[in-house]
């Protein structure tokens, strides 16, 4: 029998605790296990170091040198052999785990204020093709029957048949008048979609707003602006928690927006980059959770300004709020009050150190919240490992990296073909049946996979071009790494 299919399966605080229970059980008869796993928080281990003081397990673990992250652990334990059913069962908990976490992470589910305004579930998540032309990228989404969300924007749709779709991130400055017009506010992202193939049954446009505790009257201020060839309209629609359910769409630009006479609160995040270290600069971002916003500032940073990743979720906060930066060592902060709008990448405020501390306080407060609504502790490692990931390394250093952090690679890559075409039209380090198989993977793991394999024989000078694609696509996972 294969253990193939926990293979580098990430691990939760639930899936650790399964494990142990299906190691302890009577009925397993487990030889030897080997994982290559990543374990997300140290109590989520804190079973399996248990068995290793039970000598009727003779559980062996070793803790590697964190190359994944944010630790990578294998695990050999010896008792009896481990029925294929108990790891069938086991893998399918784990993917099941690591799924869930990933919806939490899309489309932040987490929020108690909102915990009871009713959201659809099963939902299958589906990583889009991306090609970029021009800096405008273009996702596209192909599926059979069934009720589907991209992984990437929280898009939704619903249909009876093969379906495929493209759409696109635009500018909500191409209805500035119209929306001042209608004394109205973007709620989410402005999306360009189009059908490609099939019929939709319904659409999910993602939205920032937290709907806690809000009235009827509050629901009936949001509208889908809908522009056409002809102009623009607005139409009524079924909101959920995250999303807003329309009925048998004709797509086009597509976009939630609300009436001044509703205040409401939005979800947000607290971004903050390192564009320089001596002395240090640091630009940090208050924005609603929209993919396409957040994409937008991630742009305007590259290539000095490197993501600092500290816990980004702040709020629910009014959409007129303003808040204040604040260190506890001394900086300069300009602008000194900071507000959520207007949406615009070069709404950011700076923060200056000409002579960091190796560790300081930074958190932010709002007259609206007698505690502060983000903190965090920043450390000289956390900002110079950061511009660390942004530097130019040579061949060797960067193949040593591709080779030693290929598991969390293989797992945290989502995006795999951009990286191929890249790798194929500009590079020249992976040939057309390498890419033919990156194309034909079901998942990205899979493709993941299958580009690794085509590396092997590209050399260290593959593994560099690699490596200054991810530096450019994906630095926050670059910056994780080099980090862990």
């Amino acid at each position: 029998m294969t253990l193939r299919e926990l293979y580098e399966c990430p691990l939760t605080k639930k899936s650790c605790s399964y494990l142990a229970s299906v190691l302890t059980s009577h009925s397993s008869s487990l030889t030897q296990l080997q994982l290559d796993v990543s374990i997300r928080e140290d109590s989520a281990a804190e079973k399996l170091c248990a068995l290793q003081k039970d000598p009727h397990y003779q559980v062996e673990m070793s803790i590697s040198d964190g190359y994944s992250y944010p630790s990578k652990k294998w695990l050999r334990l010896r008792c009896k052999v481990l029925q294929d059913s108990d790891v069938k069962t086991l893998s399918a908990h784990c993917q099941q785990q690591s799924q869930e976490e990933e919806h939490h992470r899309i489309s932040g589910r987490s929020c108690e204020f909102c915990a009871e305004v009713p959201d659809t579930s099963h939902w299958v998540l589906v990583e889009p093709e991306v090609s970029t032309e021009n800096s405008v990228s273009t996702y596209s989404l192909s599926s059979s029957a069934g009720s589907y969300e991209c992984s990437l924007s929280g898009l939704r749709w619903s249909c009876a048949g093969p379906v495929s779709l493209q759409y696109c991130f635009t500018d909500w400055y191409v209805f500035a008048e119209e929306l001042a017009h209608m004394q109205s506010s973007p709620a989410g992202p402005l999306m360009d979609i189009k059908l490609m193939s099939g019929k939709l049954e319904e659409i999910h446009l993602p939205h920032f707003l937290c709907l806690g505790g809000c009235e009827a009257s509050a629901y009936d201020a949001v509208r889908v602006l809908h522009g056409r060839d002809s102009g623009v309209c607005v139409e009524e629609c079924e909101l959920t928690r995250h999303h807003a359910r329309i009925v048998h769409p004709s797509l086009s630009l597509w976009g939630l927006v609300w009436r001044a006479l509703f205040s409401p609160k939005v979800h947000c995040e607290l971004l903050v980059f390192c564009t320089r270290t001596a002395p240090l600069k640091l630009h940090v971002y208050l924005v609603p959770t929209d993919p396409a916003h957040i994409q937008a500032i991630h742009q305007e940073e590259k290539p000095q300004g490197v993501r600092i990743r500290k816990p980004g979720t702040v709020g629910p906060l009014q959409q007129e709020a303003s808040v204040c930066v604040r260190t506890s060592c001394q900086s300069e902060i300009h602008p000194e009050k900071m507000k959520l709008w207007p949406l615009s990448p070069s709404n950011y405020c700076e923060v200056y150190m000409e002579h960091p501390e190796d560790c300081f306080d930074m958190e932010v407060s709002s007259p609206q919240h007698a505690e502060p609504i983000w903190q965090a502790r920043i450390r000289r490692d956390d900002y110079q490992q950061s511009s660390r990931s942004s530097v130019q390394v040579g061949s060797q250093v960067a193949a040593a990296f591709v080779e030693r952090n290929m598991a969390a690679l293989i797992q945290r890559v989502t995006l795999v073909m951009p990286i191929a075409d890249k790798l194929l039209y500009t590079d020249r380090a992976i040939g057309q049946e390498t890419y033919a198989n990156i194309q034909a993977a079901p998942t990205s793991q899979e493709k993941m996979r299958a580009l690794y394999e085509g590396l092997r024989s590209a050399g260290d000078q593959g593994k560099l071009a690699f490596f200054r694609i991810l530096q450019a696509e994906q630095p926050n996972l670059v910056e994780d790494l080099w980090t862990a």
